[in-house]
């Protein structure tokens, strides 16, 4: 959705100075956070080695596969040393002068919902009257028989959108938000959300496949990447559809959805899930994917309060019809940074890791 108001943006008093000074502050917040060897190569840290980079075919895949290891709970406010490098060369390289838009930071809650339930709030433009209390009673009717088969898969119908690298409050207004590098796009938020899964002991695919070489046909090409790995893998109950969403209030004003999770900042999740009606046809599991909606958004607001934006309940398929439980996620918009979208990512892996626990057998 696009608000447009009036509303300038400038740089902030003190020009190029006060801008680095900003930038230069968020980053210290960065390594007090994740300790004093922060990009440096103490204690075994691996230098970045951009030079290894390539960019996915757009068949890349990432086949169901056991896991390694990955950090406990207690690790994911430490940002990932290939992303705390790319802040480090974006802060070093940017040009402030070129910075002529105006970031505006907030929380959306609430006030932002027409459907209220304790702490799950609900943007419902449908004609449907909506009870979050009685989907929430309902019988998910989801099961996992075992977590070793493949059961989830992510996929990414925009690929290439992406995001800030570092956080100084304001952006060039030719600034894009759209790149190929598997290490700056979506890819790389849905790697995250994928290694808390994984952690969990569930088997994940990530497909990589870029989508959107060509924006008109997204969401056809990426209906065919969902059908063929429903056909390949029966097993699979959960397609999550890895976003991020835009909000420009003017060609120099866009909404940074933020939250502060244990002293870091989060980009904002909203769930978009979708409903039978009007011109949308053949949608029968809409009802299957409400109420998972609903349930992720209870569990997250209950693990990690202020990570979700309101959900958004609209006449839309967006090839939610495809699997038995399926949901979009966006994760912040392109004027959060790509630390903060990593960082609701490991957060939303751990909560659905813990969601669908509760539908696992084995």
């Amino acid at each position: 959705p696009y608000a447009l108001v009036a509303a300038g943006a400038i740089l902030p008093e003190g020009g190029k100075k006060e801008l680095q000074r900003i930038a230069i502050d968020n980053l210290a917040k960065v390594k007090e956070i994740n300790g004093p060897d922060f990009l440096s190569d103490k204690k075994g840290r691996e230098p970045v080695d951009d030079s290894a980079e390539t960019e996915p075919s757009d068949a890349e895949t990432t086949e169901p596969s056991t896991a390694p290891p990955q950090p406990a709970a207690g690790d994911l406010k430490t940002t990932p040393a290939d992303i705390a490098e790319k802040m480090k060369k974006a802060l070093e390289s940017e040009d402030p002068k070129k910075h002529d838009g105006k970031v505006v930071e907030r929380e959306f809650n609430s006030k932002d919902a027409n459907v209220i339930y304790k702490k799950v709030y609900v943007k419902n433009s449908t004609t449907k009257d909506l009870s979050i209390k009685a989907e929430l009673e309902k019988e998910l009717g989801l099961e996992i028989k075992n977590r070793q088969d493949p059961a989830i898969l992510i996929y990414h119908t925009h690929t290439t959108e992406s995001y800030l690298l570092y956080d100084t409050g304001t952006f060039n207004s030719a600034f894009t938000a759209r790149s190929k590098d598997p290490a700056l796009n979506m890819i790389r938020v849905g790697e995250e959300i994928a290694k808390g899964l994984r952690e969990a002991g569930f088997n994940v695919i990530h497909d990589k496949t870029i989508h959107d070489e060509s924006y008109t046909g997204s969401y056809s090409r990426s209906r065919q990447t969902i059908q063929k790995y429903l056909k390949q893998y029966p097993t699979i109950k959960v397609t999550l559809d890895i976003h991020r969403d835009a909000i420009h209030y003017s060609k120099t004003s866009r909404a940074k959805p933020t939250t502060v999770i244990d002293g870091k900042k989060a980009a904002q999740i909203m769930i978009i899930t979708g409903v039978e009606e009007g011109s949308i046809k053949n949608f029968p599991n809409w009802q299957n994917n409400l109420k998972f909606a609903l349930k992720l958004q209870e569990r997250a607001q209950s693990m990690f309060e202020g990570l979700m934006k309101p959900v958004m309940f609209s006449p839309r398929k967006y090839n939610m019809d495809l699997g038995e439980y399926s949901i979009l996620l966006e994760m912040g918009t392109d004027v959060n940074t790509l630390e903060e979208a990593a960082y609701s990512g490991r957060l939303i892996g751990v909560v659905l890791a813990d969601l669908l626990n509760d539908y696992t057998k084995n």
